[in-house]
Formats: C-alpha cells, sequence, structure tokens
C-alpha cells in the first residue's frame, strides 16, 4: 500500500509539472501562479508574458478609439558583470500595437529586495549599471526609494541616466478589476514630467500582484505635485492599462 501511495505522489507531482510546462499558469489557475510565484512581485522567467489593453482617457471620459493592446514578454536571459559580481538578468520586450516592437528593452533582476533594473540593450548599444531597485518587495504602506531614469534618446540613439523620481508604496491588498480577474494589489505611486517645462505632472499608480507581476496601471494628469490616492480625480485621469492575459512558466535553474 505505502509503494501504491508513493508512486501515486510522484505521478501526481509529474502530472502538475506537465500542466505547468504545457499549458502554463494563466488566470483560471490564479491561486496557483501566485503560491509558485509569490516570492517575486514580478516572476520574470524565459518566455513569460502578459498582454495588456490601454485606454485613453479625456476629461474622464473614454477615448472613442479601440483600446491599444500590449504585450510584454521576458525573450532572453542575459549575464551582467558588474565589477566582481555576475548578475542574471532577463531582457524583457514590450511589443505595441501591431506587433511593432520598440527597439529598447529592458534588463530586470529579482534581487534581495525586490525588482531591479540591470540596464537597457538597443540595437546599437548596451548600457549596463549597478542594480538599481524599481519595486520593492516586500514592502510596507509609506516606504520610498529613489530611482535613476534610463532613457533612450532616439536622436542620437545613445542610452543614459536622465534624472532621478521617487517612489512609494501607497496601498496594499487593494482590489484591483480587470476583465481576467480581480487581483489583490500592491499600488506603487510615482510623478513624473510630461515633457520639459510642460504645466502637469503625471501621476503614475502602478497595481502589482505578488506572483503576477503588474495587472494595470493608471495615470493621471494633473498641475498638483502631490497626488493621493485615496483622492484620485476621475477627470484627471489620462490613461488606463489593465491586463487581460498572462502565461508564466515554472521557475528555472540558474545559469
Amino acid at each position: 500500500m505505502k509503494k501504491i501511495f508513493i508512486t501515486l505522489l510522484i505521478f501526481m507531482i509529474s502530472i502538475f509539472m506537465i500542466y505547468c510546462e504545457e499549458n502554463p499558469n494563466k488566470h483560471e489557475k490564479k491561486e496557483e501562479c501566485i503560491k509558485y510565484g509569490g516570492d517575486y512581485i514580478k516572476p520574470i522567467e524565459l518566455d513569460n508574458y502578459w498582454i495588456f489593453s490601454q485606454k485613453s482617457y479625456a476629461n474622464g471620459e473614454p477615448d472613442y478609439r479601440d483600446p491599444d493592446t500590449l504585450k510584454e514578454i521576458i525573450e532572453s536571459m542575459i549575464e551582467v558583470k558588474i565589477g566582481n559580481i555576475d548578475y542574471i538578468g532577463r531582457v524583457s520586450q514590450m511589443i505595441y500595437p501591431d506587433n511593432n516592437y520598440r527597439e529598447v528593452s529592458a534588463i530586470q533582476w529579482n534581487g534581495p529586495k525586490g525588482l531591479y533594473d540591470l540596464g537597457m540593450i538597443t540595437p546599437t548599444d548596451t548600457f549596463l549599471i549597478e542594480p538599481i531597485l524599481r519595486y520593492k518587495y516586500p514592502v510596507n504602506i509609506g516606504e520610498k526609494w529613489n530611482v535613476s531614469v534610463i532613457s533612450y534618446g532616439y536622436d542620437d540613439e545613445r542610452i543614459s541616466i536622465i534624472d532621478t523620481m521617487t517612489i512609494r508604496c501607497v496601498a496594499k491588498d487593494y482590489q484591483f478589476i480587470t476583465p481576467v480577474d480581480t487581483f489583490r494589489t500592491i499600488v506603487y505611486y510615482y510623478a513624473k514630467e510630461i515633457a520639459e517645462g510642460a504645466l502637469y505632472l503625471r501621476h503614475c499608480f502602478m497595481y502589482y500582484c505578488p506572483g503576477i507581476s503588474m495587472v494595470g496601471a493608471e495615470f493621471y494628469q494633473s498641475t498638483d505635485s502631490i497626488y493621493y490616492f485615496d483622492q484620485k480625480i476621475t477627470d484627471e485621469m489620462h490613461i488606463r492599462i489593465e491586463l487581460i492575459d498572462y502565461c508564466l512558466k515554472l521557475k528555472e535553474e540558474e545559469l
């Protein structure tokens, strides 16, 4: 009987592993996905992808045009050597409407305090930096940290650090509703200039579900220098992004 039980257990584990490989964790298996990836705010294993709907707004009303569809995919792995330390980064590529690839890919790494930036890649340049904490996890409401802003200049085709910004956690266990499901999220906030000399700031709220990654985002335009999460003004919403599909793979062995 014991032998039969052990054989059955091995069989069940094998079936679970086959399921994750051939029919990866998607929205119908959300709870399994959260269990597998809960140690990370964003599971960045090779071939993971997320598909989003992006809708523009004006005076609180949706734009008449159909939403854009965006897809983010972890397309490759890269070894990044900074000083005497080697990091295994993942290259994240965003695909825009009509399968249009932007020429810029981010290099990301899951480190001891959360999700880090390791640099950027373009067809003409590779820019590597010491790990910059992007989204802290675990995190407490009210915590904040400074982040260097990496930018690609399409005119001179160069990558550089152009500024710093402050990211803070403004909410936890916030229910964010998407066509996929309702997710309990951590909400990160930052503000940035829309353009140099512009009167308005873009206030960005990023909704992350641990183990799944970003499930939505909201961008508001306002002349206010500080924008409170619980006092958002619908008429000032500019863009809303929400998750519509995703596919996550089993964790890979590190190189």
